[in-house]
Parts: C-alpha cells; structure tokens; sequence
C-alpha cells in the first residue's frame, strides 16, 4: 500500500519462508520526501520475524538523479541481536550505489 509513491507500508508472511521451515513476517514502513526534482531523502523501518525470532531494521537515505544514474548514499541499522545468531558481526552500514536507469 503507498500514497502517492511517498508514504507506504507493506505486510509479507509465509508458512515457511526465508529457507526456514518457519513461519515467517515481514513488516515495512517508508517515506520519502522530494527536496528538489532531482532528489529525495528516503527513510524507512522494518521488522522481521521468523518463528520466535524477532528483529528490527531501518534504512536512512538521500538519492539523487543525474542524467540516466541515480546515486544513492544511505545508512543502514539492524536490530544488534542479530550478531549473537551470526547473521551480521556489524548492525549499522553505510553505502554509496550507483544505478543506472534503463529505458
């Protein structure tokens, strides 16, 4: 569900997803805010459950368009109980992505 392409939320569940034989639930809240024609700040939080596992994410970002790429510097944070089941030794992240837009 979004409104507008700038707000939206989105609701996932499998009787045995993610590789898992568990029931599994994602759940995801974003927005996005144009500053100019060209660029956007994006923030956007999450949680993911499977089976009694339950964790948080959350995604802060500003993209820009030049042309046909689209550059994109974000900053990404995870629930930190991930590392003791040794899906991530670091919860937070920064990237820098380059896209090119095919037409």
């Amino acid at each position: 569900m979004a409104f507008a392409e700038r707000a939206g939320a989105s609701f996932a569940w499998s009787p045995s997803g993610l590789g898992s034989r568990l029931a599994t639930r994602t759940t995801e809240a974003w927005l996005a805010q144009p500053i100019d024609r060209a660029t956007s700040v994006e923030l956007a939080a999450g949680n993911v459950a499977i089976g009694s596992f339950d964790y948080w994410y959350a995604r802060l970002g500003v993209s820009r368009r030049v042309g046909d790429v689209v550059v994109d510097l974000a900053y990404h944070a995870a629930d930190p109980d991930l590392k003791r089941f040794g899906f991530d030794e670091h919860g937070r992240r920064t990237f820098a992505t380059r896209l090119v837009v095919l037409q």
